[in-house]
């Protein structure tokens, strides 16, 4: 059995970072697993709860994993809120012998729910929490993955501490011990992409084209496409990357940027999340090239979509509108810099109301400070501090640290 311990070991990380629910897990290896002497389903099943350790795992403990599972889809949905209530009351429940591994994969689910939130110091937390649980479980991948959630999210971080490159190279260390030379492809991809965040974090430009680069052909030929959360992420990484490196190379971005959206809406459809977050990159490359109208459809894009997507009040739409508002501002544009100076100032005074985890962000409340001063008749005041605001949010963010990894 040690070619189906091996090949195991391998698929169970693929398991558990799309999230798949286990028996169709299991029945997918099997299937390709036949081909090997004296292996048949029971086999296969017990060598792999025996691998991951499940085969004393409580019955609750299934049903936690299951409900993670849903918890996980709605993330991928981009519904934040209900994703973190449910791995919130995972967490409360999987106490005791039994449900350790549970509890470090809630862990770990519930970091990147709450870096998609703008909660970076409780999303660190909860990683390091994941990594430690992960090491106390013997779970070298999720360990792996949650260090390079880390390394990805502490990229540029100056406080101090292990930092961006001390999670990397954390997380190599185990993936070499875990696997050596030859880690799963989609593992091997995830090292490349956060390596190459944290080169982009220290400006090494074309050292994180290199590892971006790798990893989007890495990923495509192991899912045969483009229409892959991770391929999309890639490709975002890399446009992300082109962007810094001239304008000769500006140039290249553009089309993955659209690629990266087009695949957006057939996987997920046009109102997700992430479509209006790849509209802001599109927009914003139309208007460092001088295409003021394709960028103000761009814009507006985004703003549909959140409006759609999350309600008139949501706040991912501040993002899109101050940048319109910026482009009006320089068009000489009253009319919509008007309205957009009004609807921002709606979406900051319903943020208030709610006391919405979204004004936590340091990013959002320097906005909605510099936003306040435009409160005015004075077109000017208010174009002045979108402008400022504008300066305070670019370049846009990566989706990186938006949409959530698969």
């Amino acid at each position: 059995m040690g070619e189906v311990r091996s090949a195991l070991q391998g698929f169970s990380g693929g398991v558990q970072r799309n999230a798949r629910p286990e028996p169709e897990g299991i029945l997918r290896l099997a299937a390709e697993l036949r081909q090997l002497p004296d292996c048949n389903d029971t086999r296969v099943l017990a060598e792999y709860r025996r691998i991951l350790g499940l085969q004393d795992e409580p019955e609750a403990a299934k049903a936690l994993r299951d409900e993670l599972n849903v918890a996980h889809a709605r993330e991928v949905l981009g519904e934040d809120l209900a994703a973190l209530a449910r791995v919130e009351d995972i967490i409360g429940e999987a106490q005791g012998p039994g449900f350790e591994r549970v509890r470090a994969q809630a862990a770990y689910r519930r970091g990147r729910v709450l870096d998609a939130m703008g909660n970076t110091s409780g999303a660190r937390q909860s990683l390091e929490e994941a990594v430690g649980l992960a090491k106390q479980t013997h779970d070298p991948v999720l360990g792996v993955m949650a260090s390079l959630y880390l390394a990805k999210l502490l990229a540029d971080d100056p406080t101090g501490g292990r930092g961006g490159r001390g999670w990397l190279m954390l997380a190599w260390s185990e993936l070499r011990a875990a696997h050596g030379d030859d880690p799963p492809a989609w593992l091997h991809a995830d090292f490349l992409d956060a390596s190459g965040i944290v080169e982009h974090a220290a400006h090494e430009y074309a050292r994180a084209e290199d590892f971006h680069r790798r990893a989007l052909e890495l990923r495509r030929k192991f899912v045969g496409g483009d229409d892959d959360p991770d391929v999309i992420r890639s490709m975002n990484n890399l446009a992300n990357v082109l962007s810094r490196l001239g304008p000769e190379r500006k140039a290249e971005a553009l089309p993955l940027y659209e690629a990266a959206r087009r695949s957006v809406e057939r996987l997920y459809g046009a109102d997700h999340p992430l479509n209006a977050k790849l509209w802001i990159n599109i927009g914003v490359q139309h208007l460092d090239a001088g295409r003021t109208q394709s960028a103000k459809r761009a814009f507006l894009a985004a703003v549909e979509i959140d409006r759609r997507a999350r309600g008139a009040a949501g706040e991912p739409a501040l993002r899109p509108l101050v940048l319109l508002g910026k482009l009006a501002a320089e068009e000489d544009d009253d009319a919509t810099l008007d309205a957009v100076v009004a609807q921002i100032e709606r979406i900051h005074d319903d943020l208030r109301a709610s006391d919405s985890a979204a004004m936590t962000h340091v990013d959002r409340a320097n906005e909605l400070k510099l936003i306040a001063q435009g409160r005015s008749d004075d077109l000017g005041a208010a174009a002045a501090a979108l402008q400022e605001a504008a300066a305070i949010l670019e370049p846009v963010e990566p989706v990186e640290h938006a949409w959530t990894q698969v």
